[in-house]
């Protein structure tokens, strides 16, 4: 695969995870730990680093074992 096909594929998975981490835990965090605003901020921050770093591989390995998951699971 060329290098921009990578980071293309990069960037879709990295935030569609990341979207989808935020859309359930930014409002968690805010109005039921209620952090504060730095707080927050920090942790979006860090967060964001560690999902970019983390989100790709576990998001390749869903997309290669997600199919023999279903196949497996409709076998039974």
């Amino acid at each position: 695969m060329k290098k921009r096909g990578r980071l293309v594929e990069y960037l879709l998975i990295t935030s569609v995870l990341w979207g989808m981490y935020l859309s359930v835990l930014l409002p968690w965090m805010h109005y039921i730990i209620q952090m504060s605003d730095e707080q927050l901020w920090l942790w979006i921050w860090q967060g964001t680093i560690l999902e970019m770093i983390v989100a790709y591989p576990i998001g390749k390995i869903v997309l290669k074992v997600g199919p023999k998951i279903k196949k497996y699971c409709e076998s039974l």
